[in-house]
């Protein structure tokens, strides 16, 4: 899969939504890219025929494909629809491209996806809100015999995509809990501050964390909440473990809203001398990690590139997928260390 930056602008799709684990090393320059591994066989086909498509596909072929995002309050998913829209076109695609919102909310993007049926597209890239909400939707799209490609999320029906694709949330943990426990020494207390409840990247990003971090005694973790990926809860959450814990030394967080939300609570406390953690890499973030009120960040992929390889594969292959159905993109993490490394290419956020 061809190589893409991660680092998009955010104010012309903010417009155009008004009118409607690892496999190999992923450096600067491939961080929006699908360095990927199949970590599960394809089916032999996966999804039906489309009237559509049913003649010889060719990148001329005018299709409608549906983009499910499970909400555009942030710049991450944003960006992820401006990366869709850019690589469509850099590939001379002819399709059009229809962005919904699902304002973080099942019963909303449930909605959206009946929406985009009734339109007739051609396929359906969703972000689900979580993964047990969003089952039967996802289910709804494959009984019509479009293929449907998951990004970041997954639902609890294996069987309702035709690939999953997302980054390696658990290694995200991982790589928090390890450069954290160096930097402690292997001792302090810390806190874990998870993103949306039931949504399978806060879940495995909190499990990788935790599991990781189990295995310094000497650590010990003293809160475990959620900050539902936004910067305000963020700030509210960490008020309150501050608070009940004023000694903490490290906090790891799900995302970089809930990062710098974590660090305006430590400021205000005076507590600047603890250590936050994470993901997204937002350039905002990169600065703060610059100035020392951040100490790192990890590089999460939006695989909206990956999603349209996975298409194009699809149609072109005589409406038949053949490939992985579960593909997991590798995921750096930025430290002061190797912060200019990854300056250029970060999110414009």
């Amino acid at each position: 899969m061809k190589k893409r930056m991660f680092a998009m602008g955010a104010a012309a799709i903010l417009a155009l939504s008004a009118a409607s684990g690892c496999a190999k090393e992923t450096t600067p320059e491939t961080q929006g890219a699908s360095t990927t591994q199949a970590v599960q066989a394809a089916d032999t086909g996966s999804a039906g025929e489309n009237s559509g498509t049913e003649s010889a596909w060719t990148k001329d072929t005018p299709l409608k494909i549906g983009f499910s995002q499970n909400k555009l309050s942030v710049a991450y998913r944003v960006a992820g629809v401006e990366q869709l829209e850019a690589y469509v076109k850099e590939q001379g695609l002819n399709w059009e491209i229809i962005v919904t919102d699902g304002k973080n909310d099942a019963t909303t993007q449930t909605a959206n996806v009946e929406d985009l049926l009734s339109q007739g597209v051609d396929a359906i890239i969703m972000c689900p809100v979580t993964e047990d909400t969003m089952t039967t939707a996802a289910e709804s799209v494959m009984e019509t015999g479009i293929p449907l490609v998951l990004v970041n999320r997954q639902v609890q029906n294996k069987d309702a995509w035709t690939c999953a694709i997302t980054g390696s949330n658990y290694q995200i943990g991982q790589l928090q809990a390890e450069d954290m426990a160096k930097r402690l020494g292997g001792k302090g207390k810390v806190a874990c501050l998870e993103g949306t409840l039931g949504a399978t990247d806060a879940t495995e990003r909190a499990r990788g964390f935790l599991e990781t971090i189990a295995n310094y005694p000497d650590i010990q973790v003293v809160a475990d909440v959620t900050g539902d990926f936004v910067k305000d809860k963020a700030m509210t959450a960490m008020e309150d473990i501050l608070i009940k814990n004023p000694d903490l030394n490290a906090v790891a967080c799900g995302n970089d809203e809930m990062a710098q939300g974590a660090y305006l609570a430590c400021e205000a406390a005076g507590k600047t001398d603890v250590l936050i953690y994470g993901n997204d890499c937002y350039r905002s973030t990169l600065d703060m990690i610059k100035e020392g009120k951040i100490t790192g960040t990890c590089v999460y992929p939006t695989s909206v590139q990956s999603a349209v390889d996975v298409l194009v594969e699809y149609f072109s292959n005589g409406n038949k997928y053949d490939g992985p159905r579960e593909i997991i993109d590798d995921v750096p993490i930025t430290l002061p260390e190797n912060v200019d490394d990854y300056y250029d290419s970060a999110l414009d956020a």
